[in-house]
């Protein structure tokens, strides 16, 4: 499957539920795009490979967005951003034993709104990781590495679990909450 942009959650609730297959988003996907959008999309179990590949993936644009990602491949060309407007709400959730959330660009957990990522499993790759401080990252089981930097003023919880971080280059810590 193959789109050149994909708006899920525009103005009401709207959903995706990916259960094979790969699905190509060329420009953007976007869930909760306008202030009254609620966008859903789960990539679950169920038949054969599972992959998604956009060249952006905005969760909670005005509106909001959430990810559940128990399964397969998301694979971000450029950002991912969680809450990127004023008053909205990205969540992200990432469990699963060999799901895999690559970024090549960077990852911004709260813009100007607030994001969520809880990661039970799984790996989280990126190159730039960014938590503004209405925002968080619980990491209780997992991986996260992050290539190049990390800018983090909100929480990162590390929820009393057993994860891997590697981070490299420089990493500000400034305002920031780790907890557990």
């Amino acid at each position: 499957f193959q789109t050149s942009a994909e708006y899920i959650g525009e103005f009401n609730y709207g959903s995706i539920r990916q259960i094979g297959g790969w699905n190509r988003v060329l420009g953007a996907l976007i869930l909760g795009v306008e202030p009254s959008g609620v966008g859903y999309y789960n990539m679950m179990a169920g038949y054969g490979l599972l992959g998604l590949v956009a060249e952006t993936e905005i969760v909670g644009d005005k509106g909001q967005g959430t990810f559940d990602h128990t399964v397969g491949q998301n694979e971000v060309v450029g950002d991912l951003i969680l809450g990127q407007a004023a008053g909205s709400m990205g969540n992200y959730n990432l469990s699963g034993q060999n799901t895999l959330l690559t970024v090549a660009g960077n990852q911004y957990i709260g813009v100007l709104g607030t994001g969520i990522i809880v990661q039970t499993g799984g790996s989280n790759i990126t190159k730039f990781l960014s938590i503004n401080n209405a925002s968080r990252y619980e990491l209780s089981g997992g991986i996260l590495e992050v290539a190049n930097s990390a800018a983090i003023s909100g929480t990162l919880d590390f929820a009393g679990g057993n994860a891997n971080v590697t981070m490299g280059g420089v990493i500000d810590l400034k305002d920031a909450s780790i907890v557990n």
